[in-house]
């Protein structure tokens, strides 16, 4: 066998070992805990800062890896955000 051969060979284990972890991480694993209601609003207005959001009503559990956290702006404005 060739040292081309051997690299293409062993790039090909590499890949379908990192593909295989991937696919574990992805879709396999627990997901991490939710953050607090304050680390929400400031995640919240990091990703969406004309949200302004203000407070989080409630965090309603939609299944073991989706929530819903309904919200309302500093200016009274009613929003959701969903969290995976």
């Amino acid at each position: 066998m060739t040292m081309k051969m051997k690299a293409i060979l062993s790039g090909a284990v590499l890949f379908l070992v990192a593909g295989s972890l991937a696919v574990y991480w992805f879709y396999f694993s627990e997901p991490d805990a939710l953050p607090g209601e304050k680390q929400m609003v400031k995640a919240i207005n990091g990703l969406l800062p004309e949200a302004n959001a203000g407070e989080i009503q409630e965090v309603i559990k939609v299944d073991g890896k989706h929530v819903a956290a309904p919200f309302i702006s500093n200016e009274g404005v009613y929003g959701v955000s969903t969290w995976v």
